[in-house]
Protein backbone atom coordinates (compact mmCIF):
# COMPACT_ATOMS: atom_id res chain seq x y z
CA UNK A 1 0.00 0.00 0.00
CA UNK A 2 1.10 3.30 -0.81
CA UNK A 3 -0.97 6.75 0.45
CA UNK A 4 -0.52 9.49 -2.16
CA UNK A 5 -2.31 12.27 -0.16
CA UNK A 6 -4.67 12.78 2.66
CA UNK A 7 -6.42 15.65 4.65
CA UNK A 8 -7.65 15.50 7.87
CA UNK A 9 -9.72 17.19 10.53
CA UNK A 10 -10.96 17.14 13.75
CA UNK A 11 -13.21 20.01 15.63
CA UNK A 12 -13.14 18.28 18.53
CA UNK A 13 -9.23 18.47 18.94
CA UNK A 14 -9.03 21.54 16.62
CA UNK A 15 -6.94 19.75 14.30
CA UNK A 16 -7.07 20.78 10.27
CA UNK A 17 -4.37 19.35 8.32
CA UNK A 18 -4.60 20.34 5.08
CA UNK A 19 -3.73 18.49 1.98
CA UNK A 20 -0.72 16.53 2.53
CA UNK A 21 1.35 14.67 -0.33
CA UNK A 22 3.56 11.90 -0.28
CA UNK A 23 6.16 10.34 -2.43
CA UNK A 24 7.45 7.19 -2.53
CA UNK A 25 10.07 7.86 0.01
CA UNK A 26 8.69 11.12 2.58
CA UNK A 27 10.54 12.31 5.10
CA UNK A 28 8.99 14.61 8.15
CA UNK A 29 11.23 17.12 9.04
CA UNK A 30 10.36 20.67 10.60
CA UNK A 31 10.68 22.39 14.35
CA UNK A 32 8.75 20.89 17.19
CA UNK A 33 5.43 21.71 17.58
CA UNK A 34 4.43 22.38 13.73
CA UNK A 35 2.77 19.08 13.27
CA UNK A 36 4.80 16.05 12.41
CA UNK A 37 3.14 13.99 15.08
CA UNK A 38 -0.26 15.05 14.25
CA UNK A 39 -0.02 13.71 10.80
CA UNK A 40 1.42 10.56 12.13
CA UNK A 41 -1.64 10.44 14.98
CA UNK A 42 -4.20 11.07 12.29
CA UNK A 43 -2.90 8.34 9.88
CA UNK A 44 -2.76 6.14 12.83
CA UNK A 45 -5.74 6.51 13.63
CA UNK A 46 -7.43 6.25 9.80
CA UNK A 47 -5.61 2.86 9.80
CA UNK A 48 -7.08 1.66 12.82
CA UNK A 49 -10.64 1.98 11.94
CA UNK A 50 -10.14 0.27 8.40
CA UNK A 51 -9.01 -2.39 10.47
CA UNK A 52 -11.72 -2.28 12.86
CA UNK A 53 -9.85 -1.63 16.20
CA UNK A 54 -12.19 0.58 18.83
CA UNK A 55 -10.99 4.27 18.45
CA UNK A 56 -12.96 7.18 19.29
CA UNK A 57 -14.21 8.95 16.11
CA UNK A 58 -15.37 12.35 17.80
CA UNK A 59 -16.43 14.92 15.17
CA UNK A 60 -13.34 13.44 12.34
CA UNK A 61 -13.37 13.93 8.85
CA UNK A 62 -10.41 12.50 6.21
CA UNK A 63 -9.91 12.07 2.62
CA UNK A 64 -7.08 9.34 2.00
CA UNK A 65 -5.77 8.86 -1.56
CA UNK A 66 -3.73 5.78 -1.94
CA UNK A 67 -2.39 2.63 -3.86
CA UNK A 68 -2.63 -0.70 -4.25
CA UNK A 69 -1.41 -3.76 -6.23
CA UNK A 70 -2.07 -1.75 -9.13
CA UNK A 71 -5.28 0.06 -7.94
CA UNK A 72 -5.77 3.72 -6.97
CA UNK A 73 -8.20 4.25 -4.30
CA UNK A 74 -10.07 7.20 -2.49
CA UNK A 75 -11.59 6.79 0.90
CA UNK A 76 -13.26 9.61 2.03
CA UNK A 77 -15.25 9.68 6.11
CA UNK A 78 -17.20 11.71 8.13
CA UNK A 79 -18.80 11.32 11.87
CA UNK A 80 -20.98 13.12 13.80
CA UNK A 81 -19.74 15.00 17.00
CA UNK A 82 -20.28 12.52 20.21
CA UNK A 83 -23.94 11.37 20.35
CA UNK A 84 -25.84 11.79 23.62
CA UNK A 85 -29.23 12.06 22.61
CA UNK A 86 -31.79 9.68 23.03
CA UNK A 87 -32.68 8.56 19.18
CA UNK A 88 -28.79 7.60 18.62
CA UNK A 89 -28.36 4.06 17.63
CA UNK A 90 -25.75 4.13 20.29
CA UNK A 91 -26.00 7.24 22.62
CA UNK A 92 -22.28 7.95 23.98
CA UNK A 93 -20.60 7.14 20.40
CA UNK A 94 -20.06 9.61 17.53
CA UNK A 95 -21.10 7.93 14.09
CA UNK A 96 -20.19 7.78 10.86
CA UNK A 97 -22.50 10.02 8.57
CA UNK A 98 -21.09 9.73 5.50
CA UNK A 99 -18.35 7.13 3.77
CA UNK A 100 -17.28 6.79 0.31
CA UNK A 101 -14.93 4.85 -0.99
CA UNK A 102 -13.76 5.28 -5.12
CA UNK A 103 -11.56 3.85 -7.43
CA UNK A 104 -9.72 5.20 -10.12
CA UNK A 105 -9.75 3.50 -13.80
CA UNK A 106 -9.19 4.84 -16.79
CA UNK A 107 -9.73 8.20 -15.54
CA UNK A 108 -12.62 8.07 -14.48
CA UNK A 109 -13.92 7.48 -10.28
CA UNK A 110 -15.77 4.07 -10.40
CA UNK A 111 -17.45 4.21 -6.87
CA UNK A 112 -17.47 0.82 -5.04
CA UNK A 113 -19.37 2.56 -1.74
CA UNK A 114 -21.11 4.87 -0.53
CA UNK A 115 -23.35 5.48 2.93
CA UNK A 116 -24.90 8.30 3.84
CA UNK A 117 -27.29 8.60 7.42
CA UNK A 118 -30.28 7.25 5.12
CA UNK A 119 -29.14 4.45 2.74
CA UNK A 120 -25.63 2.85 1.75
CA UNK A 121 -24.42 0.89 -1.71
CA UNK A 122 -22.07 -1.02 -2.46
CA UNK A 123 -21.20 -1.42 -6.18
CA UNK A 124 -24.44 0.84 -7.14
CA UNK A 125 -26.52 -2.11 -4.90
CA UNK A 126 -28.52 -0.94 -2.15
CA UNK A 127 -27.64 -2.68 1.13
CA UNK A 128 -29.23 -3.36 4.70
CA UNK A 129 -28.72 -0.76 6.90
CA UNK A 130 -25.13 -0.84 8.15
CA UNK A 131 -23.56 -0.21 11.69
CA UNK A 132 -22.51 3.55 12.05
CA UNK A 133 -20.38 3.18 14.48
CA UNK A 134 -17.88 0.89 12.25
CA UNK A 135 -16.54 1.81 8.94
CA UNK A 136 -17.81 -0.40 5.92
CA UNK A 137 -14.48 -1.47 4.94
CA UNK A 138 -14.47 -3.37 8.23
CA UNK A 139 -18.09 -4.71 8.04
CA UNK A 140 -17.59 -5.69 3.79
CA UNK A 141 -13.99 -6.80 4.39
CA UNK A 142 -15.11 -10.10 2.69
CA UNK A 143 -16.94 -8.28 -0.30
CA UNK A 144 -14.96 -8.78 -3.79
CA UNK A 145 -14.71 -5.13 -4.21
CA UNK A 146 -13.52 -4.07 -0.45
CA UNK A 147 -11.31 -6.95 0.16
CA UNK A 148 -8.12 -5.71 -1.90
CA UNK A 149 -8.93 -2.20 0.36
CA UNK A 150 -9.16 -4.08 3.69
CA UNK A 151 -6.16 -6.24 2.71
CA UNK A 152 -3.93 -3.09 1.84
CA UNK A 153 -4.64 -1.30 5.38
CA UNK A 154 -3.57 -4.72 6.80
CA UNK A 155 -0.17 -3.84 5.62
CA UNK A 156 -0.13 -0.33 7.01
CA UNK A 157 2.47 -0.21 9.61
CA UNK A 158 2.49 2.61 12.30
CA UNK A 159 5.31 1.79 14.70
CA UNK A 160 5.90 4.14 18.03
CA UNK A 161 7.90 1.99 20.07
CA UNK A 162 11.27 1.20 20.27
CA UNK A 163 12.56 -2.49 19.91
CA UNK A 164 12.70 -2.92 23.25
CA UNK A 165 9.38 -1.52 24.52
CA UNK A 166 8.02 -3.69 21.16
CA UNK A 167 10.09 -6.82 22.75
CA UNK A 168 8.25 -6.62 25.98
CA UNK A 169 4.50 -5.08 25.32
CA UNK A 170 3.40 -7.09 22.30
CA UNK A 171 3.10 -11.10 22.31
CA UNK A 172 5.16 -13.08 19.48
CA UNK A 173 3.49 -16.19 17.98
CA UNK A 174 6.18 -18.32 15.24
CA UNK A 175 3.72 -20.49 14.86
CA UNK A 176 1.24 -18.11 13.64
CA UNK A 177 4.03 -17.13 10.82
CA UNK A 178 5.06 -20.96 10.02
CA UNK A 179 8.13 -20.38 8.45
CA UNK A 180 10.35 -22.66 6.26
CA UNK A 181 13.59 -22.33 4.88
CA UNK A 182 12.76 -24.85 1.98
CA UNK A 183 10.73 -22.52 -0.47
CA UNK A 184 11.92 -18.98 0.47
CA UNK A 185 9.89 -17.92 -3.22
CA UNK A 186 6.92 -19.33 -1.45
CA UNK A 187 6.87 -18.04 2.06
CA UNK A 188 7.82 -14.82 2.09
CA UNK A 189 4.37 -13.71 0.81
CA UNK A 190 3.25 -15.70 3.71
CA UNK A 191 5.87 -14.09 5.68
CA UNK A 192 4.45 -10.86 4.97
CA UNK A 193 0.59 -11.52 4.96
CA UNK A 194 1.27 -12.76 8.90
CA UNK A 195 3.83 -10.28 10.81
CA UNK A 196 2.87 -7.09 9.74
CA UNK A 197 1.69 -6.62 13.37
CA UNK A 198 4.76 -8.17 14.90
CA UNK A 199 7.61 -5.61 16.56
CA UNK A 200 9.81 -4.71 13.46
CA UNK A 201 13.25 -6.05 15.27
CA UNK A 202 11.49 -9.56 15.04
CA UNK A 203 10.71 -9.29 11.96
CA UNK A 204 13.57 -8.39 10.75
CA UNK A 205 15.54 -11.35 13.26
CA UNK A 206 13.72 -13.62 11.38
CA UNK A 207 13.77 -12.33 7.76
CA UNK A 208 17.79 -12.86 8.22
CA UNK A 209 17.11 -16.06 9.88
CA UNK A 210 14.54 -17.94 7.40
CA UNK A 211 15.27 -15.24 3.96
CA UNK A 212 18.27 -13.89 3.68
CA UNK A 213 18.69 -12.97 -0.02
CA UNK A 214 15.83 -10.58 1.19
CA UNK A 215 17.21 -9.07 4.02
CA UNK A 216 20.36 -8.38 2.15
CA UNK A 217 18.46 -6.48 -0.23
CA UNK A 218 16.44 -4.71 2.08
CA UNK A 219 20.03 -3.97 4.18
CA UNK A 220 21.82 -2.61 1.63
CA UNK A 221 18.69 -0.49 0.70
CA UNK A 222 18.80 1.13 3.91
CA UNK A 223 22.29 1.40 3.59
CA UNK A 224 21.97 3.37 0.69
CA UNK A 225 19.44 5.63 1.44
CA UNK A 226 20.69 6.71 4.99
CA UNK A 227 24.06 5.65 5.44
CA UNK A 228 25.79 6.42 2.28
Amino acid sequence: MKIKSFSFSSNSQNWHIEQVCFDDLSLLVGASGVGKTRILKALALICDVAKGKDRKLDDVEWSINFSHLGHYYKWNLKTSNSIDEVFSSQPGQAEILNEKLIEFKDNKEIEILHRSDTESKLDNKKLPKLKRTESAITLLAEEDSIAPIAEAFKRFIFKDETPQQAAISIPFDLNRISLSSESESVDIKKFKANSVDHPTVFKAYFLQKFFPTVFEEMRESYIEIFLA
